[in-house]
């Protein structure tokens, strides 16, 4: 199975632009420069912005990182059980406080 490959990151989008999709949604889209990125997902609802969009968008947009992070972890853990490198550590503290700003 393949996946769009990261980076993503989470932004607004449309801003009024076109109020026939929404007035404004959170998309994930691949960390590049425009126009050359493609979306990963919308997150849009008819009536506007719910609460909990934000907050899906830039979990969504760090699952790339987790999964590197995890493969990270359990190499770690198969090569010295009970320890893991606190510069791992360090690192998922970076991408916890991108999904939890």
């Amino acid at each position: 199975m393949s996946y769009t490959p990261g980076p993503w990151q989470a932004e607004l989008a449309n801003k009024g632009q076109s109020p026939h999709i929404a007035p404004e949604f959170w998309m994930v889209v691949e960390d590049k420069q425009p126009p050359y990125r493609d979306a990963v997902v919308n997150i849009f609802w008819h009536d506007g912005i719910h609460t909990n969009d934000e907050a899906n968008a830039r979990l969504i947009a760090s699952a790339p990182e987790m999964l590197e992070l995890l493969k990270e972890c359990v190499d770690g853990l198969n090569c010295q059980p009970g320890y893991v490198r606190s510069q791992t550590i360090m690192r998922m503290q970076v991408v916890i406080a991108k999904v939890q700003p």
